[in-house]
């Protein structure tokens, strides 16, 4: 089975929604990160970009370098969005075909 690790984009420095976030995704997938812009918490999950929010896509860039490598794929998601409840990491591999 592939190993994938679902990446949940902040744009904004919004660390209340971490606990919530947290809850919502925790039973679907093993491997949860959090990219927040300018975090300076001490969660281990949690990597910190420095970038302004306008050009956030530059912060997958920044995160790459914290993110293990043990990983098949990785499932990108912003902070404001919600997965659809049927999408795991056993199943996520249907629901994107690439």
């Amino acid at each position: 089975m592939s190993k994938v690790a679902l990446i949940i984009i902040f744009n904004h420095k919004f660390e209340k929604n971490l606990p919530a976030l947290k809850n919502i995704y925790q039973e679907r997938f093993e491997d949860i990160y959090f990219v927040i812009p300018f975090y300076a918490g001490s969660e281990t999950n949690v990597i910190p970009v420095y970038d302004h929010s306008y050009y956030f896509q530059g912060y997958i860039a920044q995160a790459l370098k914290f993110i293990s490598h043990k990983f098949d794929h990785y499932l990108f998601i912003a902070d404001d969005l919600f997965l659809n409840p049927a999408i795991n990491q056993s199943n996520y591999s249907n629901f994107f075909k690439g």
